[in-house]
């Protein structure tokens, strides 16, 4: 109880409603879950952009770009370390992450490791998940996140005829387009190449990456400017795709800390 002292006081000091309830089996029940780690929540559901929305938000960012300091590090970096969890040097650069069909097992990581390397944007094409009235943010997933879903703008639709639209309208803006693949298709960039560098490290940036089992649709590779894909041994058909993105946004991190 002591350490829920702070969050009680704050209960109590804003008129909020609480209950402690001492038998497992009845906290279980109310939480729908075994893994609470022992407290549950009613709140309300984080409201989502639309599209159009982003797109608007992603260009302003894009505009009042600036040159982060060389230090991302969020031990010896004095700007981080006055704000962890939001890692405000490297979000002056945009970066959206687009999430093609992508399989649920994989969405909590791939959020984690948007947040962690400071992606503000994801956007989700998910026809069969959102036609059953489900959506990706889900208990489940927060959890897989690691809580990540709290810092990061999730943005879903059905269509792909709207998502290609709205990432046609990026480009007119300057923004580049890359997927992130396997070496099949057209001998992509290594993601340490020199071309591979100059999309990393410079432009605003859109990163598409699709399901471990169908990839990226056609439709939406038709507009990527660049292939780019994460050398490996391919044992047991290489890496997925949460271990992709970390990888490469990994890299846009390092190659933007030296702007």
């Amino acid at each position: 109880m002591d350490s829920l002292k702070a969050l009680v006081q704050f209960f109590t000091q804003e008129g909020k409603s609480y209950r402690l309830i001492e038998d497992k089996d009845e906290m279980n029940q109310l939480a729908g879950t075994i893994h609470h780690e022992g407290i549950c929540m009613v709140s309300k559901t984080r409201p989502m952009m639309t599209l159009h929305e982003l797109f608007e938000q992603e260009t302003r960012r894009a505009n009042a770009n600036s040159t982060p300091p060389k230090t991302h590090s969020t031990i010896t970096s004095p700007i981080i370390s006055k704000e962890p969890n939001r890692n405000p040097s490297v979000l002056d650069r945009p970066i959206i992450v687009v999430l093609d069909n992508m399989e649920m097992d994989n969405v909590g990581p791939i959020i984690r490791s948007c947040a962690s390397f400071g992606v503000r944007t994801v956007i989700s094409l998910n026809q069969s998940l959102l036609s059953n009235g489900e959506s990706i943010i889900s208990p489940s997933r927060y959890l897989t996140s690691r809580g990540a879903m709290e810092y990061v703008d999730i943005v879903e639709t059905p269509s792909i005829t709207k998502l290609g639209d709205i990432l046609m309208e990026f480009k007119v803006y300057g923004w580049e387009i890359i997927s992130i693949i396997g070496r099949e298709r057209n001998a992509p960039l290594s993601i340490f190449s020199d071309d591979s560098i100059k999309s990393l490290g410079t432009k605003p940036l859109i990163v598409l990456l699709g399901s471990d089992g169908k990839g990226i649709s056609s439709t939406l590779l038709r507009l990527t400017d660049k292939d780019i894909h994460v050398p490996s041994y391919v044992i047991n058909g290489g890496l997925n795709a949460s271990q992709s993105i970390s990888i490469i946004l990994s890299e846009c991190w390092r190659l933007h800390g030296r702007k």
